[in-house]
């Protein structure tokens, strides 16, 4: 069993935590075991906080990833309706990478109908927004573990050639233990031996410069994604 904090997520002030007490309190959670801390997301005030505005999160848990050392940072939970997927899977990837990989996505629909007024985002779409946002940044799986579907040619590559695929999970693998993270290349239906190539190349870089080239491929990927699922609504039309 692991056991999380809930951070507060009011605007800092005198009758609030200030950014270095908060690090204190996180640092000493760590000590003691704990393995998460997450904050609330809210565009606007909400009762009960009805005098008090509510921190943007993510600019929060970033400023608290560089005075934690090992202690896991997310949102409980984001309204990711209220988002542009693209430009949040950009934010999250870049996060993910400040925070040394210790970020926890956890997200909702939301429910607080001036909220989605506010960005004029209709609160009867949350639900079907917060799919196509799913789908848009969802891990991208390994390459080379593609199912033959026409998305996963297009992400994975169409080439069954099993030793391709055998030499594919093999530097996947390879990969992961080198950087600590998932090999992640906008392959848009470029053949596997030609993306085995490639994950040879990047095999030979510094962790700097490949989490660099992985967040502009997760944001190419989700931007595709996000782009054809626009399509799709309109009938493939622009």
């Amino acid at each position: 069993m692991k056991f999380g904090l809930r951070l507060p997520s009011f605007a800092l002030g005198p009758k609030t935590a200030t950014l270095a007490e908060m690090g204190a309190y996180l640092r000493r959670a760590e000590d003691l075991g704990f393995d998460s801390a997450m904050c609330i997301d809210h565009l606007l005030i909400v009762p009960p906080a009805t005098v008090r505005t509510w921190l943007e999160p993510m600019v929060l848990l970033a400023a608290l990833a560089g005075v934690t050392r090992t202690i896991r940072l997310g949102p409980l939970v984001l309204v990711l309706p209220l988002r542009n997927p693209v430009y949040f899977a950009k934010e999250w990837a870049t996060f993910d990478v400040l925070a040394g990989g210790r970020s926890i996505l956890g997200v909702g629909v939301g429910w607080h109908d001036q909220e989605f007024a506010a960005m004029n985002v209709p609160r009867h779409e949350r639900g079907r927004r917060m799919d196509e946002m799913l789908e848009a940044i969802n891990v991208h799986p390994r390459v080379g573990e593609g199912t033959g579907s026409s998305q996963s040619k297009r992400e994975q590559g169409s080439e069954k050639d099993p030793e391709v695929l055998e030499e594919l999970d093999r530097l996947n693998r390879l990969y992961e233990e080198q950087f600590g993270f998932r090999f992640v290349v906008f392959v848009n239906r470029r053949p596997r031996s030609e993306i085995l190539k490639v994950l040879r190349q990047r095999l030979q870089r510094t962790r700097e410069e490949e989490l660099a080239t992985a967040i502009d491929d997760l944001v190419s990927i989700a931007e595709d994604r996000y782009r054809r699922g626009i399509l799709k609504q309109n009938g493939g039309r622009r």
